[in-house]
């Protein structure tokens, strides 16, 4: 198992990496929400004017989602991006590649036109973005000139006096309005809250079939049993269901007739099947206090409400779980022993644990606890400088290590052309997998080095 860090652009690096060198390739690229930046976020480009009361709307842009300027390009859209990370996949070889809900479709585009299959999309869900909406009832107040460009009442002198402000991250009174016009539209907003990123799932075509794939070069398949979603304490691993004997053409179907009379499990015992759904707790969620307002996982067992099987016998269920329609008649009822499952619907899909450090609260990302974004970096740390990790979307450990299990063949390689600082490579690391990362940035890399490190990795850095 080894671990190479590559400092370069991974357009250059990945064309020093043999043809099928690599297993799988789980990655987190910029998602490109600026593209006023490739007006004004040039090195050469001149600085944007910032007329007297405006609100330097452009200046804040050209500089990227929180002030990186990697994030305002399109390599995340070209195709001979993806072209490349086809080239060095092994056939079969899988890529789950995260992607921002107004831009991933470009994304995948890009790779569906590089050759790779798109298979599926996995949602992964949070509850602590916040939204960036421009309020419609202040926006028609200012441009009345009822308020100053800070958000403050405009009084009849012409001086802004206390009053209500813009919307920002925290709470603050709702903006009634001033005018009659923006008071007609009080309520009005311009964005969601985000709450869930996508990973593009996407297969490079296979050699033959499936299974002479697998046996060839280790990839076309997912390791479903080693990304179940865990049960709960109280299911019983002891029930059975028996399959009855059933008539006509449907012994054939679904492989039914060679189950009639046999006892067959409930339950699996490493969990349940995992699902294109990801779940995770809100930021202020802990093991004592329970659930926090907003999260997802709560408000889904808040609507679904708890469910608890029955037990005993299926009443008026077939075999096909068919009542009507296609061989109905040919149905023959399920006997069954069913435990008591209780829950909400939670419960049927992959949750991430409970952090109950300090969550770091960056916009739209998967949250990392600050004790695990920063393990590792004590020597990075200052007096003026507290925070060591300063990459604004770090990936928790619980959802890399997911993904990397999902796509990865024991002993395979992981490749991460966009490692940011380093979060794919530790949950390879902490899996048995070997990694190869390439970063641009000198100073994340140097982040991905040491957070390697501390989990006991031994990185080869080539710059």
């Amino acid at each position: 198992m080894y671990q190479i860090l590559v400092r370069d652009d991974c357009t250059e690096a990945m064309k020093r990496l043999p043809d099928g060198s690599v297993h799988s390739v789980v990655c987190d690229p910029p998602y490109h929400l600026t593209s006023i930046v490739k007006r004004f976020g040039k090195e050469d480009a001149a600085p944007v004017k910032v007329p007297e009361g405006g609100t330097g709307a452009y200046a804040r842009a050209s500089k990227g989602f929180m002030g990186k300027t990697w994030d305002g390009g399109d390599v995340a859209f070209r195709v001979e991006t993806w072209q490349e990370v086809y080239r060095v996949l092994k056939p079969g070889g899988h890529l789950l590649a995260f992607g921002g809900t107004r831009t991933y479709h470009r994304m995948a585009c890009a790779i569906e036109d590089a050759g790779f299959e798109i298979r599926d999309s996995i949602h992964y869900t949070y509850g602590s973005g916040f939204p960036k909406s421009h309020n419609v009832a202040i926006g028609i107040d200012k441009a009345a000139g009822a308020m100053g460009h800070r958000g403050k009442r405009v009084g009849v002198a012409g001086n802004e006096v206390a009053g209500d402000d813009v919307e920002t991250a925290r709470h603050v009174p709702e903006h009634e309005g001033i005018t009659d016009e923006a008071k007609a539209w009080k309520g009005w907003g311009t964005a969601l809250k985000p709450a869930h990123e996508i990973i593009v799932v996407a297969r490079k075509p296979l050699e033959g079939t499936v299974a002479a794939n697998c046996l060839k070069h280790g990839t076309g398949a997912y390791n479903i049993d080693a990304c179940r979603v865990p049960h709960g304490d109280d299911v019983d691993m002891d029930a059975v269901q028996r399959q009855q004997h059933s008539e006509g053409s449907i012994d054939g179907a679904f492989g039914a007739a060679a189950l009639i009379g046999k006892e067959i499990a409930t339950y699996k015992p490493d969990g349940r099947w995992p699902a294109n759904f990801i779940l995770s707790h809100d930021v202020n969620c802990s093991d004592e206090s329970g659930c926090a307002p907003g999260c997802p996982c709560a408000a889904m067992d808040a609507q679904s409400g708890v469910s608890k099987s029955t037990g005993g016998k299926f009443s008026g269920t077939n075999a096909l779980g068919q009542d009507s329609g296609w061989n109905a008649h040919n149905n023959r009822p399920v006997e069954v022993n069913r435990p008591t499952d209780t829950g909400g619907a939670s419960r049927f899909f992959n949750v991430l644990p409970i952090d109950a450090d300090d969550f770091a609260p960056f916009f739209y990302t998967s949250k990392a606890s600050r004790k695990e974004r920063e393990a590792g970096l004590g020597d990075m740390k200052s007096e003026d400088k507290k925070v060591a990790n300063d990459h604004p979307t770090v990936k928790s450990l619980a959802l890399m290590e997911w993904c990397v299990k999902l796509v990865t063949p024991p002993e395979g390689v992981v490749l991460d052309p966009f490692m940011g600082s380093g979060s794919t490579g530790i949950a390879a690391l902490r899996n048995g997998f070997s990694f190869i990362g390439m970063e641009a940035d000198e100073h994340y890399m140097d982040i991905a080095e040491a957070r390697i490190r501390h989990h006991g990795g031994e990185p080869e850095v080539l710059r």
